[in-house]
């Protein structure tokens, strides 16, 4: 059985976690707003999947680009 107290705890834990991925949403979201403009938005989606897939076939070489 669950008490009150632990209840609460349990309910702050997880607006605390809410709170942190929302915080990093919106730094991601700011740091591709910047990409974006410095890139044109259709070269950020064409670059991302390149890189994806080139990683993808070419896993090995993920170890030589960290």
């Amino acid at each position: 059985m669950v008490t009150i107290a632990e209840a609460t705890k349990y309910n702050t834990d997880y607006n605390n976690l809410l709170t942190d991925f929302e915080n990093a949403s919106e730094y991601l979201n700011e740091k591709l707003l910047q990409l974006q403009l410095i890139l044109p938005p259709a070269f950020t989606v064409e670059l991302f999947w390149a890189g994806a897939s080139w990683l993808m076939y070419n896993w090995w070489a993920f170890l030589f680009v960290v």
